[in-house]
């Protein structure tokens, strides 16, 4: 019984866990590449400032013709007390509210980190489950998951006991621990022996606790 359970955790729970964050991060990574979301005019006038093209919405206003510093000011309401809250809303792909977050916390180069963090969702999630790279994505998968709880969580938690939580965001909270701690523990494991590493770097340590499992019958 202890062979069986051994050889379990050794082959098949080091493949679950990369079945499990592929299905976690591969999606939401094709999302935030993919999809198209609307931005109010602050963020929209933010993300120009950051060089971000961004399409107008249809029904709202058009941006004006570039002024004397050949920059186009942001479209505004006729009238500002009681105009249409949409007028120059625009709409960008979903990964810039990212950006929008780096850039409050005056993050240097958000748009260029928010592709990174998109990338290594949607490249790093669907290669884990091949087992390639494995443990250089769980790292990137890791450090994901470290930025999306100082971004979104840290300050509610600062902020409200834990039992007082909002079910929504107490669920944010744990998902992202538990896949941060998912993928640092197959980053610390390995892939395990069905995997693209365990064949193609063999020394590397791919095939998880093989030394303990050598050990193990030898004793």
């Amino acid at each position: 019984m202890a062979a069986v359970t051994q050889s379990f955790s050794l082959n098949l729970m080091p493949l679950l866990a990369r079945l499990v964050l592929c299905a976690a991060f591969l999606p939401v990574g094709w999302a935030k590449i993919t999809k198209t979301v609307e931005f109010d005019p602050a963020q929209s006038e933010t993300l120009r400032e950051l060089g971000v093209g961004t399409t107008w919405l249809a029904g709202s206003s058009e941006p004006a013709a570039p002024g004397p510093g050949g920059t186009s000011s942001p479209p505004r309401s006729d009238d500002a007390a009681g105009g249409d809250a949409s007028a120059g809303a625009m709409s960008g792909k979903s990964l810039y509210r990212i950006a929008l977050m780096l850039h409050e916390r005056e993050i240097p180069y958000p748009c260029a980190l928010a592709w990174i963090a998109a990338l290594t969702e949607l490249v790093g999630g669907a290669l884990i489950l091949f087992g390639f790279l494995t443990r250089v994505w769980s790292l990137g998968l890791t450090i994901n998951m470290a930025m999306a709880f100082w971004l979104t969580s840290l300050s509610v938690m600062q902020t409200t006991y834990g039992f007082d939580l909002p079910v929504e965001i107490h669920n944010r909270v744990f998902v992202q621990c538990a896949l941060g701690v998912l993928a640092l523990w197959v980053m610390v494991t390995g892939p395990g022996p069905v995997s693209l590493d365990a064949i193609l770097f063999p020394s590397s340590g791919g095939k998880s606790g093989g030394k303990s499992s050598r050990s193990t019958k030898s004793a």
